[in-house]
């Protein structure tokens, strides 16, 4: 893409799916991709492997109010500690990237990344949706400002 300039970065989840995309971008990017934990969806706990049938027979009961420490699974991350993790992978993604980041991810964790890039607060009352395994391109303009390129663009692999 003659868009893309300066110094860029792919990054991607290690999880299979999102890492198999981000392979494949690279390839036809001339780039390689880093695969970082920190980018992976949600940790479901319990619940990884099982179907949504499965899952909703061992779902937790949800707190009332909603708040951020809620876990949906026994061993689940709450939303605090998704977006925490996905703050962090930020920070270490603008730390090797001068200006412009690709990041190939998940739905909830993509709106945990786009959260920590916009410097938005935790409670829920800006979403964004993702599909799965969809791929956002970051920049920091020439003006220092945060930029969102691309959202959620969808992955054929």
């Amino acid at each position: 893409d003659s868009t893309l300039g300066g110094q860029i970065g792919l990054y991607a989840s290690d999880l299979r799916r999102a890492a198999e995309s981000a392979t494949i971008i690279g390839e036809a990017l001339g780039y390689s991709p880093v695969f970082m934990a920190d980018l992976r969806e949600i940790n479901n706990g319990k619940a990884a492997g099982l179907t949504l049938e499965e899952a909703r027979k061992i779902r937790l009961p949800e707190s009332d109010p909603p708040n951020l420490e809620w876990r949906p699974y026994e061993n689940a991350e709450t939303w605090r500690e998704v977006n925490e993790r996905l703050a962090t992978g930020l920070r270490r993604i603008e730390s090797k990237c001068d200006d412009t980041a690709i990041v190939v991810g998940h739905g909830l964790s993509g709106q945990a990344l786009v959260r920590a890039w916009l410097q938005l607060p935790l409670e829920p009352v800006i979403s964004f949706h993702f599909d799965t395994a969809s791929v956002t391109e970051l920049r920091i303009n020439e003006w220092r400002e945060r930029q969102i390129v691309r959202l959620n663009v969808g992955v054929i692999a």
